[in-house]
């Protein structure tokens, strides 16, 4: 990846731009596959379609989508919620696709099945507290969280949970290093997570943010030396 990138970088500047050392390249290139994979999962600037709607999307970071069942456990704190954590279970979870959780209710009637939930904002959850005097009424459980706080899961007063739940998730791909190996199939910190036809589009976006940063710099520095000449 360092290789592609001079070579990109140097041809696209016509060797007139300023260099960088690795650890900087490697640098440019974290921050760009970090970048890539945000943009493949939420569009660009958060922007619709969704992460379903597209199917390049689907392809391109198939190999850092994962689903597992985790735990949960009584909450409380929004009335009838459940928390649970899926940081715990896979270090590496980076942002949540979907959830479902196991469930029973009445009203109307489902026993001990798993059922989708919906994100919301926090700020949102006291609108869905269910008490003795506030019978709060939605199918669909509601869900927000954090990676410090883990994640709250909000059901209404018909809604009795279990122990479980089912999430698809975006995990984070492995740091690129100096030495590390073109992807094989191996989710190993040694290899790219992503799929190689996708390594280009990561050496275009760090060359980019690359050029910015050293028209940056030089006008800086031609600011700095017209003060200098001036004085």
């Amino acid at each position: 990846m360092i290789t592609s990138f001079l070579q990109y970088y140097d041809r696209i500047t016509n060797f007139s731009a300023k260099g960088y050392e690795e650890d900087e390249i490697l640098l440019f290139l974290n921050n760009a596959q970090d970048e890539f994979v945000k943009e493949r999962t939420f569009g660009t600037n958060f922007q619709p379609p969704a992460f379903d709607d597209n199917e390049k999307r689907v392809a391109d970071i198939r190999t850092i989508v994962k689903s597992t069942q985790i735990a949960t456990a009584a909450s409380g704190i929004y009335g009838n919620s459940i928390r649970t954590d899926p940081y715990a279970t896979d270090s590496r979870y980076l942002y949540m696709i979907k959830m479902d959780v196991q469930l029973s209710r009445t009203n109307p009637t489902i026993t001990q099945k798993f059922i989708p939930c919906k994100r919301i904002d926090q700020i949102d959850a006291g609108k869905f507290r269910s008490t003795e005097f506030n019978r709060t009424w939605f199918k669909h459980p509601v869900y927000f969280g954090t990676k410090e706080d883990g994640i709250n899961i909000i059901g209404d007063y018909y809604t009795t949970f279990y122990d479980y739940a089912r999430i698809d998730y975006v995990s984070r791909p492995f740091t690129i290093t100096a030495t590390t190996q073109e992807f094989d199939g191996t989710l190993a910190d040694t290899w790219m997570s992503l799929e190689s036809h996708i390594h280009q589009e990561i050496v275009d976006m760090a060359v980019d943010a690359a050029r910015g940063a050293g028209r940056e710099q030089k006008s800086q520095v031609d600011v700095i030396e017209e003060r200098a000449r001036t004085k």
